[in-house]
């Protein structure tokens, strides 16, 4: 098997969650790599969930990401390199690219490292608004 790197752009569904899951697998050859993601856009909250294997004995020891984020009609505001210790959030508005991987205990780093484009978008507005009013003035005038 060869190397597989992908960009994806997710599509337009409704969901909640939003799981990406890096399988990372190491034999005597190069890493396989395969990931997986839920259609989107996301309205709400995102939950993101990175999973890496190794079958070739070492043990997974790292896994890694770099988290952009493009906020509506700005500029992207670029990540840095963070050590992956567990699922983690994101709700704010914008399109978000992740790029992931894994290195094992014999220091194989997963080459070249995975991508994925998710985008969150408000919260649909479902409470109609409320309408008052207030008169004011002297007393009534009576007839």
């Amino acid at each position: 098997m060869k190397n597989k790197k992908s960009k994806k752009k997710i599509g337009a569904a409704v969901a909640i969650t939003a799981v990406v899951l890096a399988m990372f697998i190491v034999s005597s050859g190069p890493a396989i790599i395969a990931d997986h993601t839920d259609a989107g856009p996301y309205e709400g909250e995102v939950l993101i969930y990175l999973n890496a294997t190794d079958e070739g004995g070492s043990g997974v020891a790292e896994t890694w990401y770099i988290l952009d984020f493009t906020p509506p009609a700005q500029v992207t505001v670029p990540g840095v390199k963070t050590l992956y210790t567990g699922p983690f959030t994101k709700s704010e508005v914008g399109i978000y690219d992740i790029e992931y991987w894994s290195v094992d205990g014999a220091l194989n780093e997963e080459l070249p490292h995975n991508t994925a484009t998710f985008e969150i978008v408000p919260l649909p507005d479902t409470i109609p608004p409320v309408t008052t009013i207030d008169i004011v003035g002297d007393r009534p005038v009576k007839p």
